[in-house]
């Protein structure tokens, strides 16, 4: 990079940094207000509200990256335009083209900073919240491991590979103790669903330990009497889109083998993948609207509103296309995509008109 496109990508970079930070601060006391209905339940504490509040940072981060990104951009944009520098910079020679491109070769860095905060920060953030609020929210002994969610149940010990977003369960297996301590049943279920009071466990493999021998048997289905609940485990479940992108690809690859619907974590995995890649075209989006020589205060301060609400227009719509696909069943890839191509081509259109 040479020294226009740093200075320009610094004074990006930091207007993008900043409407982060405020975007994410009002998320984070929202959430903060939000946890503390929870103080007085077990053990829950206005402590543990401050900690669960402040461990969705990164998870907010990551969600509104492409919003802060439009939103710093046209402000560190528009604060180059207001003081003269962008039309002394095209009054040098640099081109659109090339002020796309140095914006360009800064948003790669902005590009970066969201994968690190997606796949690294916010998982880890994300777990740690889960199991510090079923902590103090339940006595009873709960765990996760590298196979899964584990707790015990009564004289028995669970273990869930997966806890579906819409509380359904999959890879179940129960191990059933005697007053001696001694195994006596072991049961496999490929998933389960919540019905009435108790679970339904389907495509169940079960293996009875008796005193001469061992018993097998299949079933289709059967009912679960558990202490578990939806509600116990939807509190140690963690959002798809806040799963690494290695996560995500495995759980889709288990739910197709259990003849699973993974809709909506092939969305999650193509919107991770997205949400980078919009954030950088939003950066580019922001240039056409700073660009030339407004007549007037207003007109700046009318296209940076028309920018401002452009950038929501985007949101909503890379929300609706997201539940549209999983209701409906089209590609998710399209569903990820299909915003930021439409706004790339609208950045594009925008600024051929300023040349």
């Amino acid at each position: 990079m040479n020294r226009l496109e740093r200075y320009l990508g610094f004074t990006v970079l930091r207007a993008i940094l900043l409407a982060l930070a405020v975007f994410v601060s009002l998320l984070v006391f929202l959430s903060f207000v939000d946890e503390m209905n929870n103080v007085g339940k077990g053990s829950f504490s206005e402590l543990d509200a401050f900690l669960l509040a402040l461990l969705s940072i990164p998870r907010y981060s990551f969600e509104v990256f492409p919003v802060a990104a439009l939103f710093g951009s046209l402000l560190g944009l528009g604060g180059l335009a207001r003081h003269g520098e962008l039309v002394a910079i095209r009054a040098a020679g640099i081109s659109v083209t090339q002020l796309a491109w140095g914006l360009f070769k800064a948003g790669l860095m902005m590009v970066l900073l969201a994968l690190l905060i997606g796949e690294l920060l916010a998982p880890a953030a994300e777990v740690h919240a889960q199991e510090l609020r079923a902590d103090r929210l339940h006595l009873q002994a709960t765990f996760r491991s590298s196979h899964g969610f584990w707790a015990r149940d009564g004289d028995a010990f669970v273990n869930i590979r997966q806890i579906l977003p819409d509380g359904g369960l999959l890879g179940i297996h129960i191990y059933e103790f005697d007053a001696d301590n001694r195994l006596r049943l072991a049961t496999e279920a490929a998933s389960a669903r919540y019905e009435g009071d108790r679970w339904l466990l389907q495509d169940i493999e079960q293996i009875r330990l008796l005193g001469d021998g061992v018993e097998r048997r299949h079933l289709d289905s059967a009912n679960w009497a558990s202490l578990l609940n939806p509600s116990l485990l939807g509190l140690l479940s963690v959002k798809p889109t806040m799963l690494p992108l290695w996560g995500l690809y495995e759980y889709i690859a288990f739910m197709r083998a259990n003849g699973q619907e993974a809709g909506l974590y092939q969305m999650a995995f193509w919107s991770k993948i997205s949400t980078p890649l919009a954030s950088l075209v939003l950066l580019l989006f922001a240039l056409p609207f700073v660009l030339g020589s407004p007549r007037s205060g207003a007109g700046a301060g009318q296209q940076m509103m028309l920018g401002i609400l452009l950038g929501g227009v985007f949101y909503l719509l890379n929300k609706g296309m997201s539940l549209a696909a999983v209701a409906y069943g089209f590609s998710p890839l399209l569903a990820a995509l299909s915003p930021s191509l439409l706004f790339l081509g609208g950045a594009v259109w925008l600024a051929r008109r300023r040349l």
